[in-house]
């Protein structure tokens, strides 16, 4: 091991160097700083072991010692003077923290710069509006009127006077004789046939059992009593006659013995000679 600051062996237990008198420490390697400005010369006082002048100021400069050899530094085996060994040198802790705070700047710009622009955000989609159905309420159905009952009364006589109306359209009164079988109104009382008033009803049915007939029935009539004759007031009656266009009563009469047999007051076998004059008066 050599003297770190004169390069003289050392020996493996000493604290200093025999030589320099420097303490003896790592081996540190020494490199001369361009910039750096040179230590001072470190003064080496004598040592016992040197042959030179004792005074001072009279040594040689090999020995180290006299007046040049004192402020001057001690050279190296190879004619290099040897440079005590210096401090480390180092930036100062704010310049540091400073050039930590450039570099930090200069960082969070690359990342801003790399991102570009923020994306725009798209704005959120309203919420569907759900559209509510409201039932509007229902008028319940007034329940159907009962259908009036007809009254049979009625649908009699309606029958009767259309059936007048029809046969007036067939001219049955034009100055002719006819065979009158049947004349009614509504409450006769007729003991032979009943003893209970007739009915509209009833009087239809008859009338229509007349026109059933398969020998005349196809010329059976209804009229109203005074649509022919004399003009005057009479009792309204439904008439039935058979419409025989005959010149004379007799001929009627000699039609209604054949045709309605028996007494000329049974009034299944009524039948009586009429002549249809065109109303007069």
């Amino acid at each position: 091991m050599k003297c770190t600051l004169c390069g003289s062996p050392l020996a493996a237990s000493v604290a200093r160097c025999d030589v320099c008198g420097t303490p003896v420490g790592p081996q540190v390697t020494l490199v001369a700083s361009p910039t750096a400005p040179p230590s001072p010369t470190r003064q080496v006082p004598p040592t016992s072991h040197s042959t030179s002048n004792q005074f001072p100021g009279s040594g040689s400069a090999q020995d180290g010692y006299g007046s040049a050899g004192r402020f001057a530094s001690p050279a190296t085996p190879g004619g290099v003077p040897r440079v005590a060994p210096s401090q480390p040198t180092g930036l100062p802790l704010w310049v540091k923290i400073a050039a930590a705070g450039v570099a930090a700047v200069a960082l969070w710009g690359l990342f801003a710069s790399g991102r570009g622009e923020p994306e725009p955000v798209a704005p959120a989609a309203a919420p569907a509006q759900v559209e509510t159905l409201v039932e509007e309420p229902v008028e319940e159905a007034a329940p159907p009127e009962p259908t009036p009952t007809e009254d049979p009364r009625d649908v009699a006589y309606a029958a009767l006077e259309a059936q007048v109306a029809a046969d007036a359209a067939l001219t049955p009164v034009r100055d002719q004789w006819v065979a009158v079988i049947d004349s009614k109104y509504e409450g006769l009382v007729d003991p032979v046939i009943q003893a209970e008033p007739f009915t509209v009803e009833q009087i239809k049915t008859m009338h229509d059992e007349y026109r059933t007939n398969p020998e005349w029935g196809s010329k059976v009539r209804l009229l109203h009593n005074g649509d022919w004759g004399e003009r005057k007031e009479r009792r309204f009656m439904w008439v039935t006659i058979v419409d025989l266009d005959m010149s004379s009563k007799d001929d009627v009469t000699s039609w209604c013995r054949a045709n309605r047999p028996g007494p000329a007051d049974d009034p299944d076998h009524f039948c009586v000679g009429f002549k249809m004059k065109t109303p007069y008066g």
